[in-house]
């Protein structure tokens, strides 16, 4: 029987223009957008007072945009190109050994990913 489950999210968007840009000395083409949007759950179950576990999936979406003065008419066949990525950030399965008031030994198997 799960004692206690624990969820929270985070929405998160990033959206902008840049007007003027370079990067490691290089001139990128002006007026490019971004547009980004994240998104992630916290779920911990606590499945007795010895064991939980924790997951935390996560996704990303995002756009390419082209700059018109580059491409041309080019640019509106296809603004947008969408791609998405979904991983795991983090994933723990954690095991409280004694008295659970007053823990004196814990150990986590924690996985992360990038």
């Amino acid at each position: 029987m799960i004692k206690k489950i624990e969820l929270h999210e985070w929405p998160q968007t990033e959206n902008g223009e840049f007007v003027k840009f370079s990067y490691n000395q290089e001139t990128w083409p002006d007026r490019i957008w971004l547009n980004k949007e994240y998104g992630q759950i916290y779920l911990k179950v606590t499945v007795n007072d010895h064991f939980d576990i924790v997951l935390n999936p996560e996704d990303h979406v995002w756009f390419d945009t082209y700059a018109w003065q580059i491409m041309g008419n080019n640019a509106f066949g296809s603004p947008f190109t969408q791609h998405s990525t979904a991983s795991i950030a983090e994933g723990q399965g954690i095991l409280k050994y004694g008295d659970t008031d007053n823990v004196a030994l814990k150990s986590c198997r924690r996985s992360n990913s990038l």
